[in-house]
């Protein structure tokens, strides 16, 4: 949780970053939803492989 995200599919959301705030599994199968969170407070579920982890910068 708490890792920064961006979108990577095509559409609207491609590009947003945000922050993962929930991992939802689901009982009939292995697939992982991931909860995000925006800056502006909005918050959208995306497959794996719709995200892609934004490096973070060391200090």
């Amino acid at each position: 949780m708490g890792d920064q995200v961006r979108i990577v599919i095509p559409g609207l959301d491609k590009g947003k970053q945000g922050k993962i705030i929930q991992l939802i599994g689901h009982a009939g199968d292995f697939v992982y939803r991931y909860e995000v969170r925006f800056a502006d407070g909005t918050t959208k579920r995306y497959f794996g492989f719709e995200i892609d982890l934004v490096p973070q910068q060391s200090t």
